[in-house]
């Protein structure tokens, strides 16, 4: 390769990752402080959520379900219950979900709720919250979530340290190129979902999954003839990378 071309595709690639870290939020210098009447939450929220067991780098795919679910403004959030660096990240539980109505009134036609509840959620009405920790940071994809993790949540670990409070649960609400971080400084039972379970519940809840997901393989492998079990796991695999979606009827 000539030498002036190679020289031109490296400084094009190094462009391009200044400009992807800049767009996640990397350089900017985040601000953490404590808000009365804090974005999003200082009013009730109406919300549709899935209950979630595992790892919080691995709930994209969850992340992903919802937004597809509802119109591109829609806002999405998770709420995180557990403190990875206290609980294992196999037992850490959040709640990944969608804003569908604020102080009563619903943002949405009927149909995107019959769709929510088809595929799983549950519905739940969050009351308002009047102060919590606010951090807002951008959001362009994997080098926001990056940027979060190593940069701004330690910075909220820090001020909440220096400052002697202590924010629970963390909640990150997801619209537009933005994602905003909100710890909850008051009304903070109230937002448990009704699955939330105490980690020997965790526990027993996934070694009874795994023991019967022991069982139903070993059942297989003994009355399915050689070979069709791994053409059967390969379909099953394949079909649950798809998301199949039922286009919402539109009023």
């Amino acid at each position: 390769m000539d030498p002036s071309i190679l020289i031109a595709v490296v400084i094009g690639a190094i462009v391009y990752l200044i400009w992807k870290l800049y767009r996640g939020g990397i350089f900017d210098d985040v601000k953490v402080s404590v808000v009365e009447k804090p974005p999003y939450v200082s009013n009730s929220l109406t919300v549709y959520y899935k209950h979630n067991i595992g790892s919080y780098h691995r709930m994209n795919k969850s992340y992903k379900e919802v937004v597809s679910l509802l119109p591109a403004n829609a806002t999405c959030f998770a709420i995180y219950y557990d403190d990875p660096e206290k609980v294992p990240s196999s037992f850490l539980q959040s709640a990944v979900g969608v804003v569908f109505g604020q102080d009563g009134k619903d943002f949405y036609t009927p149909n995107y709720s019959e769709q929510l509840i088809r595929w799983g959620y549950e519905r739940m009405v969050l009351p308002a919250v009047d102060r919590a920790i606010v951090a807002t940071h951008k959001y362009d994809g994997w080098f926001s979530i990056f940027g979060l993790t190593t940069f701004t949540y330690p910075k909220i670990r820090n001020f909440m340290l220096a400052n002697r409070v202590n924010a629970h649960p963390f909640i990150e609400f997801y619209h537009g190129d933005e994602v905003t971080v909100v710890g909850l400084l008051d009304h903070c039972e109230e937002y448990a979902i009704d699955q939330l379970l105490t980690l020997d519940q965790v526990k027993a809840k996934l070694a009874r999954r795994k023991w019967d997901s022991d069982s139903e393989s070993e059942s297989r492998s003994d009355t399915e003839p050689e070979g069709m079990l791994d053409d059967a796991s390969e379909d099953e695999a394949d079909d649950g990378d798809q998301i199949k979606l039922e286009e919402p009827s539109k009023e």
